[in-house]
């Protein structure tokens, strides 16, 4: 167990609608990604062993368990509800090369020196503050074996041709700017995607390669359905809802009332959105 484990910087509160979300996503950004590793397939042989950070319920780390039964295959997260349940499910399917702890990435994680192939971190913009970028890949590069890769996944802001969801989506970047989660000049993006390559460079991985790649959730799509409700749940006002309106950028009234608008243009029939996203592999160098 790593140290400070109660210091969870996650912004959305835990709940049952959260994991249901975190599961359906899971999903969904696989499938949308091209699958679990597919910018280095041929690397994922027999007697590898994958670290994957801030795993959630543990559909990326399972999915690849059971598609390449020789991996040996950790996932780590802060909370302790999701880690319990990636266990109940990877007892569940039978994987064995499967396991999960709870552990806080945003300090020095609790493993050897070089004992990975693999380091796999999806989304950890939500939990990682300006200061912790660096010391997490160096702790990435630390535990990662001579010529092991590490494979960062991050979202830009989603964007639409609808008002009033586009104004909702655009206030979680300008909350992650007043908050010290984004390197965004203005708030007007995430922050993080461009950053990627540069902080890996700096923290002294090689080889350095980018992937991009879309979720198009328009009306007729199928990613609609999944990625609308994704939308629905994480930003209600009992989950991220309540962490914007804290943070101060309108009130709880004016908040609802933008909500609802939102969701009602998302199922309107000339509704399009998109979702950009952004992989980054790179390789820890030999000497």
């Amino acid at each position: 167990m790593g140290p400070s484990i109660s210091n969870n910087t996650y912004i959305i509160e835990e709940s049952e609608a959260d994991l249901a979300r975190l599961i359906e996503m899971d999903t969904l950004y696989t499938r949308y990604a091209g699958g679990v590793f597919p910018e280095r397939q041929g690397f994922l042989h027999s007697e590898r062993r994958v670290l994957d950070l801030a795993c959630g319920p543990g559909g990326w780390a399972l999915q690849l368990a059971s598609g390449h039964p020789g991996l040996e295959v950790t996932g780590v997260d802060i909370n302790q509800h999701v880690i319990d349940y990636a266990r109940s499910r990877a007892r569940g399917r039978g994987l064995s090369n499967a396991g999960f702890e709870r552990m806080d990435i945003t300090g020095p994680l609790a493993f050897p020196s070089q004992t990975f192939d693999l380091v796999n971190a999806r989304f950890v913009h939500t939990v990682l503050l300006q200061e912790d970028w660096l010391p997490f890949l160096r702790e990435c590069q630390r535990v990662l074996r001579p010529g092991g890769i590490v494979r960062l996944t991050e979202a830009e802001v989603a964007v639409s041709n609808m008002p009033a969801s586009n104004q909702l989506l655009s206030l979680l970047p300008r909350t992650f700017k007043q908050n010290g989660r984004s390197f965004s000049p203005d708030g007007s993006s995430m922050g993080i995607t461009y950053m990627l390559g540069h902080f890996l460079r700096q923290a002294g991985f090689v080889e350095t390669r980018e992937r991009a790649f879309t979720v198009n959730f328009s009306v007729g799509t199928d990613a609609q359905s999944g990625y609308t409700q994704h939308l629905r749940i994480v930003f209600s006002s009992h989950l991220l809802g309540a962490y914007l309106i804290k943070e101060g950028l309108m009130s709880a009234n004016e908040y609802q009332t933008l909500y609802e608008n939102a969701l009602e243009e998302m199922v309107s029939d000339e509704f399009c959105g998109i979702s950009f996203l952004l992989t980054v592999v790179a390789e820890k160098p030999f000497s």
